[in-house]
């Protein structure tokens, strides 16, 4: 399996997907998903799952598997292997996947008939969550890599979305404020609320701003004070990524042994709602064990 560009022009037409198997764009007639090692090396996004969303420069993934042909909907939980897991490897080897989408009238982004290359993404997130028809899914957020040709849609785009963290614009993506992510930091002095770790470096101290519920779809998590920690990039990395979650008494537990590590560490001034620890909870353990 071949991976990045490979040698089409971003913008490429393609009447049917037998074209794009022949060009070697995306190696797979059917799945949505082609390749799977190390990791994928294309997706197609046509309007297949509902919890899909594009918005242009910014995808929102649904992973393999579960879902009636017929109606669309999904009809059962998704499993963590094949080309779901090669989808977790691009993100983790940092390796983009070429992006071809389908005609879609209910997507501005996509082409009117047809299919086309759209060029390269990066998987810059990942996560399990409960789909809108109640079974679980695997999640996949995907950046459009900036250093390529332009995006071939032409059409002037008008995004409406509503709340948690989003704006109506020419192109909607997630607001990150970055006021709240300072001030999180400033509060607990830049010290790593999971394994106090303070990090000083020539510019002054450094630590990060985790979101505890993701935000974009389908977590929606808010972009507020009470939805965010403080952490090393160790701990958000650890955190992201479902190897650590917070019970209910602010306890930090990994989630491959059951054992407590620390105990989070709390400040007056920061409000940290119990929904979002318990949220993050429930997709990295009783979500994704089911």
């Amino acid at each position: 399996m071949r991976f990045g560009d490979r040698g089409v022009p971003v913008g490429t037409s393609f009447r049917t997907r037998q074209e794009v198997f022949d060009a070697g764009v995306h190696l797979h007639t059917q799945a949505g998903i082609a390749g799977t090692r190390p990791a994928a090396a294309s997706i197609v996004i046509s309007g297949g799952y509902t919890d899909d969303l594009d918005l242009g420069d910014e995808i929102f993934y649904t992973g393999y598997g579960g879902r009636d042909p017929n109606s669309g909907g999904q009809v059962a939980d998704q499993e963590l292997k094949s080309w779901n897991m090669a989808l977790v490897r691009n993100r983790d080897l940092c390796i983009p996947v070429r992006v071809i989408r389908g005609a879609d009238p209910g997507n501005p982004f996509a082409p009117e008939t047809g299919y086309r290359y759209d060029g390269l993404y990066d998987v810059v997130g990942f996560s399990p969550a409960e789909g809108r028809d109640g079974y679980r899914i695997f999640h996949y957020h995907l950046l459009r890599l900036a250093s390529q040709a332009p995006a071939p849609w032409t059409r002037t785009v008008v995004a409406t979305v509503g709340p948690p963290g989003r704006t109506s614009r020419i192109v909607s993506s997630i607001n990150r404020e970055s006021a709240l992510a300072e001030a999180v930091k400033e509060i607990h002095g830049y010290r790593c609320q999971i394994s106090g770790t303070s990090i000083d470096t020539l510019s002054g101290p450094y630590a990060e701003a985790a979101h505890i519920r993701p935000l974009g779809r389908p977590h929606d998590g808010p972009d507020a004070l009470g939805n965010l920690l403080c952490l090393c990039p160790n701990d958000h990395v650890r955190l992201d990524r479902g190897v650590l979650v917070i019970t209910e008494e602010f306890e930090v537990v990994s989630v491959a042994s059951g054992e407590i590590l620390s105990a989070l560490a709390i400040d007056d001034d920061h409000w940290i709602d119990p929904a979002m620890i318990d949220y993050h909870r429930f997709i990295w353990t009783d979500l994704l064990s089911r």
